[in-house]
């Protein structure tokens, strides 16, 4: 059985886990508090649902957090050689080990090939340098998907670049093991995640012909909604399904008989996580509102993100969930003396009082390691309730 939770009117209704409440009132607002059952949970249910499923370091880099996906079957993904030497503190194979980064050190190359490790190489100069420093060695290739965008530019190796890879590839006489898919994903369903795939899968099937059944893997990589009013039907079990249906149907109708692995992270970590912090200061906002300057660091520029909010009052173990209709418009901002750092702008609450405690829930991934400490303020220490 869960545990006790405590709710807040603010649509949709945060949940705040016993056992996390208990780390807020003990350690005190700024704090982030990171419920690592809850994690744990979530990993589980990738992990049985797909063949294979990796968790970003980037996305919660904590050691905990990376040791519970570890022991839960999961891969770890790295961007950077601190990251494959904190994929590696976990005691993982270097076979659950992949890389999907850009500019890959040469030195880190061979490090991880080494450890049997999964490189993604991200551009052709990444493919000469794995072709000259490891012959032979099976191939594998972040191709780029979707959109065309400044940001997205930056990731994979183009369409237009796959022919001339696919014969550097031949001509050293080594093999196209796998292929790694950054897409950015537009689709708030699980059929729809599935369906933005098939353009990009028949183009593939296109360029590779026969080597289509050479394919080891291929990851679909992550990139799913982690917010919204949909969310709540976007599960494990319901995305594995429609990808096993619209994905790996046409993979394999074309010869490929390998593993779909995927790459979630926000969607496997955002709901793990709290950031707590105190309402510092009140001032009257527009049109009747209220700006709440909150004792703590924020991300800057802010994520923007729909972070459901809830409120506690009171001290230690006195501190409790605010009950009360949500009639007050609030934007909640950081201490930084900067335009950039308003949190949740417009959010309905129960009006706040100095001191209390406001709570950002689903706050798992990438929030804690994306804040500075602008001013010599220091972002807010991490807490793992258990």
């Amino acid at each position: 059985m869960d545990k006790k939770t405590h709710t807040q009117s603010d649509p949709p209704a945060p949940l705040i886990p016993e056992h996390v409440l208990d780390v807020i009132r003990r350690v005190g607002a700024p704090c982030v508090v990171y419920d690592l059952p809850s994690f744990e949970r979530s990993v589980r249910r990738m992990v049985r649902a797909f063949d294979a499923c990796f968790f970003p370091v980037k996305c919660n880099p904590h050691p905990e957090m990376l040791k519970a996906a570890a022991g839960r079957r999961a891969g770890l993904d790295v961007c950077s050689p601190q990251e494959f030497e904190m994929a590696r503190k976990t005691g993982i194979p270097g076979a659950r080990i992949s890389h999907t980064g850009v500019a890959l050190e040469p030195g880190l190359m061979t490090r991880m090939a080494a450890a049997g490790a999964w490189v993604n190489l991200d551009s052709i100069q990444e493919l000469d340098q794995w072709l000259s420093r490891l012959p032979g060695r099976p191939v594998s290739l972040r191709l780029k998907a979707g959109r065309d965008f400044y940001y997205l530019n930056k990731f994979g190796i183009g369409v237009r670049e796959l022919p001339a890879a696919l014969e550097k590839i031949r001509a050293a006489k080594a093999r196209l093991a796998g292929v790694h898919v950054h897409f950015e994903h537009e689709g708030q369903t699980p059929g729809d995640l599935a369906r933005e795939y098939l353009p990009f899968l028949e183009t593939l099937s296109t360029h590779l012909g026969d080597a289509m059944g050479g394919l080891e893997r291929v990851n679909l990589g992550g990139g799913w909604p982690a917010f919204g009013k949909k969310r709540e039907n976007m599960t494990p079990d319901r995305i594995a399904g429609a990808f096993e249906t619209r994905v790996a149907g046409p993979l394999k109708a074309a010869g490929f008989a390998g593993e779909i692995a995927v790459e979630p992270g926000a969607f496997a970590a955002s709901g793990c996580g709290y950031w707590a912090a105190e309402a510092a200061v009140l001032k009257p906002g527009a049109k009747g509102g209220v700006v709440a300057v909150l004792n703590t660091a924020a991300p800057v520029p802010s994520p923007g993100l729909p972070y459901p909010v809830a409120v506690l009052r009171g001290k230690g173990a006195d501190m409790a969930p605010v009950s009360g209709k949500a009639s007050v418009f609030h934007t909640l901002t950081g201490l930084t003396n900067s335009p950039l750092d308003v949190i949740r702008e417009s959010v309905a609450l129960p009006g706040l009082r100095p001191g209390d405690t406001v709570v950002f829930c689903r706050t798992g991934a990438y929030l804690a390691t994306s804040m500075s400490a602008l001013h010599g303020r220091p972002a807010p220490p991490v807490h793992v309730a258990r």
